[in-house]
């Protein structure tokens, strides 16, 4: 049998299941624009009216797209820490509030901006 020919022969056999699709440029693009937090249709069709190049499809997506975290069905998505919240807005009664931003740099942090608000 021709199955056991390939054995003989050192082939091994693969099950459908365990045969993935080849990976190509589109589809790995097409990831990293998804990681962007893009919905899959916007970086589908932002690709396309790029003409595949990447980095002109993160451009046209940041002017074009809104971020799939915005969508109406965002309230459906889980992440591995749980389901997704859209916050529409923070209401704070205080004297003062102090909002610093810092980036992690390794071992320091670095201020990149504050802002304060007094009454």
């Amino acid at each position: 049998s021709f199955p056991g020919q390939a054995a003989a022969a050192g082939f091994t056999t693969s099950t459908p299941e365990e045969i993935s699709a080849p990976s190509s440029p589109i589809n790995d693009a097409l990831q990293r624009l998804h990681e962007l937090g893009y919905a899959e249709r916007h970086c589908r069709y932002a690709l396309d009216e790029c003409q595949g190049n990447i980095n002109s499809a993160a451009e046209w997506l940041t002017y074009n797209a809104p971020l799939e975290a915005d969508l109406p069905s965002a309230a459906q998505h889980t992440t591995e820490s749980g389901p997704v919240v859209k916050i529409g807005g923070v209401a704070v009664h205080a004297p003062s509030v102090s909002i610093c931003l810092i980036d992690d740099c390794e071992d320091r942090d670095i201020p990149l901006a504050e802002l304060i608000l007094h009454k």
